[in-house]
């Protein structure tokens, strides 16, 4: 997902080269040159490509009794969501900091103010308040979901938002929020933080509640879904 002029740039039978974390290109037609005898290949023929998912408020608040297993099930299932940037309200234990499925980040300071749109909490409202560029996050003080994808498919169900405009919640806002230059877009350049949908569009993907459209899923250039490839 790259801008021009405002609007989404959309490369069809293209490929992406990546080199260790980093997108190294960009293109159509061949990819040769990007190829020698240590590379891995990543079919994804037939499929879309699309920045991961940032997560801007993730809650999970470590209590007295509260298990680590119970902590690393959680964000892995914002990984299994295609989310592999979550930042936390509240500080977690060091070493899931530097797990390679997903890039947790630490609490932000009290006064650092994100323009974060919680799409579970407003999904009752008739008339949905959206800040300037909204941060799309699924955190809920009731309900323990851990799925943007699902509460952005509710939301286009709900308001019929521009598929592009959900992308850009749940990919773009956030990155520029979190002032992650390195995150939110697909280029040369940036982190290879992508998913490989099997829907046929980005409108396919939000107007259904299909949740098996994450065909693979890349964190840092690494396929960690369905299986690791290294």
């Amino acid at each position: 997902m790259e801008e021009k002029e405002g609007n989404p740039y959309v490369l069809s039978k293209g490929y992406i080269a990546i080199h260790h974390d980093e997108i190294l290109a960009i293109g159509r037609g061949g990819y040769q040159s990007f190829v020698d005898k240590d590379t891995r290949i990543v079919d994804a023929c037939n499929h879309i490509a699309i920045p991961a998912f940032i997560e801007p408020d993730a809650r999970f608040v470590m209590q007295k009794g509260s298990h680590v297993l119970e902590l690393h099930a959680f964000l892995m299932r914002y990984m299994r969501h295609g989310t592999l940037t979550i930042q936390m309200r509240e500080a977690i234990p060091q070493p899931f900091y530097k797990d390679y499925h997903f890039h947790v980040l630490k609490p932000q300071k009290k006064d650092f103010q994100l323009p974060v749109f919680y799409a579970i909490e407003q999904m009752h409202q008739d008339k949905l308040q959206l800040p300037t560029f909204p941060c799309l996050s699924c955190a809920d003080e009731k309900v323990s979901l851990q799925n943007q994808m699902l509460a952005a498919q509710m939301l286009a169900m709900k308001e019929e938002l521009e598929a592009y405009e959900l992308l850009k919640m749940l990919t773009l806002y956030p990155a520029k929020a979190l002032k992650l230059d390195h995150l939110g877009m697909l280029k040369k350049g940036m982190c290879a933080n992508i998913l490989v949908l099997s829907a046929k569009n980005i409108h396919a993907f939000f107007y259904s509640l299909d949740q098996d459209q994450i065909a693979q899923i890349i964190h840092k250039g690494v396929r960690i879904y369905p299986s690791l490839l290294v």
